[in-house]
C-alpha cells in the first residue's frame, strides 16, 4: 500500500473540497431556474417591466420675454430629475432677442446636454413649434415648453411612475393642460400647445402630415367641424397659429393624447405674446405647487380608459366622452379624408427640417 505524505493528503482534501464547492453552486442555480420557470406565469406585477429607461428630451421656445424665459428655466431647474440624463433645448426666433438669447445662454444646465440656438430668420409662432424637433435628435419622448409657462417639481417623477407602470405601450403623448371634466388618464382628442409631451413617432408623422399638405395642396385649410369660433377662424383671420393644424392631423388619424392635466403639473401665465397681443406683459406670480402623492399618481393609471372629444368655445373647454371604441375616430377621420379628396397627396413627402 503507498504511503501517503502529508502534503499529497491536503491536495486531495483540497480538490475534494473544490469540486464539492463547484456541485453545489451548480445546484443551486438549477433551483433558482426552475423556480422562476414556474413561476412566470404568476408574477403579481400587473405591468411589465422597462427594458431601457425612457429618454425624454425638454424642448423650450422662445422669442422677446427673458423674464418669462428665466421663470421657466429656473423651474426646471427645481425639477427632480431623478438622477436622468435630460437633454435641453432652447430655439430663440429670430427678432429683438438679445436679452432672452443672454438668458439661456448664461442658464446652467447640469442634468444633460444643453443647446441653444438663436434662428437666422423669423419662424413665427408656427414655424417654431413645426420645427421644434429636429430629426437628429433622436429621443423618444419630448416635452414642448412656450416661454411664459412653469413646470412642477416632480413632473418628472409622475412621467417616470406612469411610463413604469405601462401607459408607455399606447402613449403618442401626454396633454398637460387642464381641461373641464375629464377625469385623469383618459385619452383625449384634442390638441393642446400648453406643455404638450409627444412621442418622436407622433411628432415626425406631424411634421410628415403637414408638409405634404402644403405642397400637394397648397390651398388646403385645416378646418375642423365644431371648431367655427376658434381653430377655424384663426386659420380665416390668417393668424400665425399651428395649433389647427395639429387638431386637424389628430382628426384625420383618429389620435388621442393621454390626459394628465387633472394633476396640475404645469401653469400657463398668459403673457402677451405673438398669440396674446392684448395680454398683460410679464408681472410676478408666484405658483403654489401642490405635492402629488402616489395614490394619485395611480388614478391615471386606466386599463380601458374612456376617449373624450374636447372643443374650445369661448375661452372655455368643452369635453364630452364617445360612446363606442376608439376605432370609431379613425373611422370619422377617413371619411373626412377622402371628402377633401386628399387621397391624392403623397404620404411619404419629406419632413420638415429645423434652420
Amino acid at each position: 500500500m503507498p504511503k501517503w505524505s502529508p502534503s499529497r493528503f491536503h491536495r486531495y482534501r483540497a480538490r475534494l473540497f473544490s469540486l464539492l464547492f463547484a456541485y453545489t453552486l451548480a445546484l443551486v442555480a438549477f433551483a433558482a431556474a426552475l423556480r422562476a420557470l414556474s413561476l412566470r406565469g404568476f408574477s403579481k406585477t400587473p405591468f411589465p417591466a422597462q427594458k431601457a429607461p425612457v429618454s425624454l428630451l425638454i424642448i423650450v421656445l422662445g422669442y422677446n420675454r427673458p423674464l418669462a424665459l428665466r421663470r421657466l428655466l429656473e423651474s426646471l431647474a427645481k425639477v427632480n430629475w431623478l438622477q436622468t440624463r435630460i437633454d435641453l433645448r432652447v430655439w430663440i426666433d429670430a427678432g429683438d432677442i438679445a436679452a432672452s438669447y443672454d438668458v439661456a445662454k448664461g442658464f446652467h444646465w447640469d442634468h444633460g446636454q444643453k443647446i441653444v440656438r438663436q434662428r437666422l430668420r423669423h419662424h413665427g409662432l408656427c414655424g417654431s413649434w413645426l420645427n421644434a424637433w429636429p430629426a437628429w435628435d433622436t429621443h423618444e419622448y419630448a416635452l414642448i415648453l412656450e416661454d411664459d409657462l412653469e413646470v412642477h417639481p416632480q413632473i418628472f417623477e409622475v412621467f417616470q411612475y406612469l411610463i413604469a407602470k405601462g401607459v408607455r405601450a399606447n402613449a403618442s403623448g401626454f396633454i398637460l393642460e387642464k381641461l373641464a371634466e375629464v377625469p385623469c388618464g383618459s385619452l383625449v382628442h384634442y390638441a393642446s400647445s400648453w406643455a404638450p409631451v409627444f412621442s418622436r413617432r407622433l411628432f415626425q408623422d406631424f411634421a410628415r402630415w403637414y408638409d405634404s399638405r402644403r405642397k400637394c395642396a397648397p390651398d388646403f385649410r385645416p378646418f375642423i367641424r365644431g371648431h367655427d369660433e376658434t381653430y377655424n377662424l384663426w386659420i380665416r383671420e390668417h393668424r400665425d397659429v399651428w395649433s389647427p393644424w395639429l387638431r386637424r392631423f389628430l382628426f384625420e388619424r383618429g389620435i388621442a393624447l393621454t390626459y394628465l392635466g387633472s394633476l396640475d403639473l404645469v401653469h400657463n401665465h398668459q403673457e402677451r405674446g405673438s398669440s396674446r397681443k392684448g395680454a398683460s406683459p410679464f408681472f410676478i406670480r408666484t405658483v403654489d405647487w401642490r405635492h402629488i402623492e402616489l395614490d394619485l399618481i395611480d388614478t391615471c393609471v386606466v386599463r380601458e380608459p374612456p376617449v373624450y372629444e374636447c372643443f374650445l368655445k369661448a375661452s372655455k373647454h368643452f369635453c364630452t366622452r364617445l360612446d363606442g371604441n376608439r376605432s370609431s375616430l379613425v373611422d370619422r377621420g377617413w371619411i373626412e379624408f377622402l371628402t377633401d379628396k386628399l387621397w391624392i397627396c403623397s404620404p411619404s413627402a419629406p419632413s420638415v427640417k429645423a434652420k
